[in-house]
């Protein structure tokens, strides 16, 4: 029951790149010039942990799933995917193909906060605006029609309008209309329940995203995804049996369930009894209001524990789930003797350690295609699982080989960027505007004079943004209105 228990995801050294693997293959070649869906089996054995056949209990479908039955998706317009903006609150952009200008040009909601994450939104479109000219140049040129895209980038989706629904993480679709609402290409993490069935994971904006846009443009798999010096050359036995983390305090989830960060106030300051051990206590009363705390602090609380029967048993302590020193601000903890702070650690001293686990990334972004556990958030770390540990890392190891190499790659990219385009893609359904004066009419009857230029990407893949967007803040109370920030 989830009051007794943390759901955590869990994944052994360098596992954090298994991002959705696929069963089927066959060779795709851009020179080939067309829309059309292919199928890769270059990594069968490897199971997607998005699949629907691996969702329990969920009977939709999401449209992710449509693609990998190759069925087509509903189809949308412009005005449905004015539409789909009403799903978040922030990080949305309406994608236009103009075949007048052979641009792109993306289109911000005014109704939309404006966060310092949009800067992932903006790079997010440039590399894909890459992509696609890369895939099907015969689908953008003057004589083309023009093409709509629902595109949103960020850690999580900012679905804050539909916070109740996804507090309660139900497997089904916050609303029904989502079953046939426009395709959101999603540069980012999308739910695992169907709450949002149209809501499309895509590559995380960085070095994935820029891994996949090198294949797209040159054929070439980029270093990130090969062998290189962080990647630990011992053998099992050599490694640390501890299960580590080290990640910035960042309120991780806490749109889903109203968690808590402890206060040093209530945990620490209480603490007034100088011949009781103040780590100890502060460790006791923590753990009375486990389930309330984030994911990252019941690590942390499940490290104290272990360090504290370490030192009654002489061992190593199970669990070394810590905070930066720069992360965490009150010292406090750290005067008690309570390990919330830890050494630092780069990749290649992460590679030293048997167990990891991941807790939406280092610093709050993703935890995209890793393996989900449960942690027994009473027992601790208590029970041996170094057998299942170890045969994850085995397959890890040997998915992340078949990923360094062209044809496993090339699975990859098909799975999750050229079969979804294809499909969204030829779900559109154009009006065939071929003018500034066509579109903007047909754009402003549909609700489109509620959204401003922000980006646009001509077909050398130069991009220019309004002025100052990088650093716009909807919140600050001087902001200029978004819709008079000037090009740069």
């Amino acid at each position: 029951m989830w009051p007794r228990r943390v759901f955590l995801t869990v994944v052994l050294a360098l596992a954090a790149l298994m991002i959705a693997i696929i069963d089927r293959q066959e060779t795709f070649e851009p020179s080939q010039r067309r829309l059309s869906n292919q199928n890769v089996r270059s990594l069968n054995g490897f199971a997607d942990p998005k699949s629907s056949s691996l969702r329990s209990g969920t009977i939709t479908k999401t449209y992710m799933d449509l693609v990998d039955d190759d069925a087509p998706l509903p189809q949308y317009s412009i005005k449905s995917v004015i539409q789909a903006a009403n799903l978040v609150q922030s990080r949305y952009l309406l994608l236009r193909y103009d075949p007048a200008s052979d641009k792109f040009i993306g289109y911000y909601s005014n109704n939309h906060l404006y966060v310092s994450g949009c800067h992932k939104l903006t790079y997010a479109v440039k590399q894909l605006t890459m992509i696609m000219r890369a895939l099907f140049p015969e689908r953008f040129t003057p004589d083309s029609p023009e093409l709509v895209l629902a595109v949103q980038a960020g850690d999580y989706p900012d679905a804050m309008p539909y916070r109740p629904c996804v507090t309660k993480n139900l497997n089904a679709p916050c609303n029904k209309s989502l079953l046939s609402a426009a395709p959101v290409l999603t540069f980012g993490s999308v739910f695992s329940n169907p709450l949002f069935p149209n809501m499309m994971g895509f590559p995380m904006p960085g070095e994935h995203l820029t891994c996949f846009t090198r294949w797209a443009t040159r054929k070439e798999v980029c270093p990130f995804f090969q062998h290189n010096s962080d990647w630990s050359t011992l053998t099992w036995e050599q490694l640390k049996p501890q299960l580590v983390w080290r990640g910035t305090d960042f309120r991780f989830l806490s749109i889903q369930k109203g968690y808590v960060r402890p206060t040093v106030e209530k945990y620490v300051q209480l603490q007034t009894d100088p011949d009781v051990d103040q780590n100890e206590a502060t460790t006791a009363l923590l753990k009375q209001d486990f389930s309330k705390l984030l994911p990252r602090w019941k690590g942390v609380v499940l490290t104290a524990e272990s360090e504290l029967e370490a030192r009654r048993t002489n061992t190593l302590p199970k669990v070394n789930i810590k905070f930066p020193s720069s992360s965490l601000k009150e010292r406090e903890w750290e005067q008690i003797g309570f390990p919330g702070i830890g050494e630092r650690m780069d990749k290649s001293e992460l590679a030293t350690y048997k167990y990891h686990i991941d807790l939406g990334g280092g610093g709050g972004t993703t935890w995209t295609g890793t393996n989900a556990f449960r942690l027994d958030g009473e027992a601790g770390v208590g029970r041996d699982a170094s057998a299942e540990a170890k045969e994850i890392a085995d397959n890890a190891s040997l998915l992340m080989e078949k990923l360094g190499q062209p044809e496993g790659f090339e699975a990859l990219f098909v799975r999750h960027m050229l079969n979804p385009l294809v499909k969204v893609i030829e779900a559109y359904q154009p009006m065939n505007l071929r003018d500034d004066a066509a579109w903007n009419d047909a754009f402003a009857k549909v609700g489109g004079d509620q959204f401003t230029p922000l980006i646009e990407c001509d077909a050398t893949a130069n991009c220019r943004t309004l002025e100052a967007a990088k650093d716009y803040d909807e919140r600050d109370p001087n902001h200029t209105p978004f819709d008079q920030l000037k090009w740069n």
